[in-house]
């Protein structure tokens, strides 16, 4: 669902104790996959006792529903099982009737527009059903194949799924902005803030794409695309270039912390381990593009002689700089001998060339992408966030 439900009520989330343990699901604030599931039950057990529970009880059953709707997306983009599909299908039409039958226990209560906004959900569960039935269940089948196996007819079938869940946004918008009206008309608040969606559901657990299938943005990504590179699992052109830039971005993580721990005077054998990691990256990396070398995928070898250049840069440093001077690193800058000091300006000056090198080779991933049918993002990674996520030293911390 394009649009966001707001859910805290902010009186009574003020009363509330920080730390407390709420008796009753329909009086805490829902912030969590397990406050929504136990608020869904214990409304479907007739358990609101007033307008506001009444409320938080509907919102937590269409949220369950909205987040199964979300999961068609995830499913869809990962080209998913169609026994997947169907699970997914037939989870979110039993919680509608779920939300059905729990909406007519209250039917009588008189609660200030109860009536209302029990037509209003009606509605909403109804648009929801129809999209399912008319659309979901008939594309279960495409959507778990990837998309250029589509037949027209299943492409013109999505685009009318498209427009049909578009029209079904404006019984949505109805429902959003009815909360505000319901809310006041029985004396309780909403919070500012919105519900994320993404916050309630592991994508990962539906991610069933080979680590250089995905999309690469974290640390681990790359640890992972790397290793199954080096497995020979690469199947085309766009999966060889992100095996690649899994160990370039590995080894490159290193080679940049070794500087990182320079700069707070680390203790040797900190500095020696980051460079002798590096090294490790590199020479793993060599040895799995040998496994590729008959594959003869276009560019590929431009792409190797590149990558290779970039390695002998980085592997020159680490051997003929970084390892005479992982004894001075530890030392402050101002205590160096100048002999020492000396080197490090011929460091500086290969540095330099390493700079070009790596540019070369950031260049020229796009003409690769364009060649293999591909986009890459505008902007390059820097590794200096995994830097910082993955152990930027700190000399005071040393145990």
């Amino acid at each position: 669902m394009k649009q966001i439900f707001y859910t805290v009520s902010l009186c009574f989330a003020l009363a509330i104790p920080f730390g407390s343990i709420a008796q009753d699901p329909l009086e805490d604030v829902m912030e969590t996959s397990e406050d929504f599931e136990a608020g869904a039950e214990s409304f479907a057990r007739g358990e609101a006792k007033n307008g506001e529970q009444y409320f938080f009880g509907t919102l937590a059953q269409v949220i369950e529903v909205d987040v199964q709707m979300q999961l068609v997306d995830i499913l869809d983009e990962n080209d998913a099982s169609e026994a997947e599909f169907e699970e997914i299908i037939s989870t979110t039409l039993e919680m509608i009737s779920t939300g059905r039958k729990s909406l007519d226990l209250y039917k009588n209560k008189k609660w200030p527009l109860q009536s209302k906004f029990h037509k209003l959900t009606l509605q909403w569960y109804a648009g929801t059903e129809r999209v399912i039935n008319d659309y979901v269940k008939k594309l279960a089948e495409p959507m778990s194949r990837p998309d250029a196996t589509w037949s027209e007819e299943e492409l013109t079938l999505y685009d009318e799924y498209l427009a049909a869940y578009e029209d079904f946004l404006d019984v949505d918008k109805e429902w959003v902005d009815f909360q505000y009206v319901f809310a006041d008309a029985n004396d309780f608040s909403l919070s500012s803030e919105s519900i994320d969606l993404d916050d309630l559901i592991d994508e990962d657990e539906y991610d069933h794409r080979m680590p250089l299938e995905k999309i690469l943005s974290t640390e681990e990504d790359f640890q992972e695309a790397a290793a199954s590179f080096e497995l020979g699992e690469a199947v085309d052109g766009e999966q060889y270039f992100y095996g690649i830039l899994s160990e370039v971005i590995l080894a490159d993580t290193k080679f940049n912390q070794v500087q990182t721990l320079d700069e707070v005077d680390a203790p040797e054998h900190r500095v020696q381990n980051t460079i002798d990691s590096c090294l490790m990256y590199v020479d793993r990396a060599r040895a799995a593009m040998k496994l590729y070398k008959d594959k003869n995928w276009l560019n590929q070898d431009k792409l190797d002689k590149l990558t290779d250049e970039w390695f002998d840069v980085v592997e020159l440093i680490c051997k003929n700089y970084f390892n005479p001077l992982a004894d001075m690193f530890p030392v402050p800058d101002a205590q160096w001998p100048d002999d020492k000091l000396a080197f490090y300006d011929e460091f500086l000056v290969e540095y330099e060339n390493y700079l070009d090198t790596d540019g070369i080779w950031v260049d020229y991933q796009y003409v690769y992408a364009e060649s293999h049918g591909f986009s890459l993002d505008a902007e390059p990674l820097d590794v200096n966030d995994f830097i910082d996520e993955g152990g930027n030293y700190d000399v005071d911390n040393e145990k």
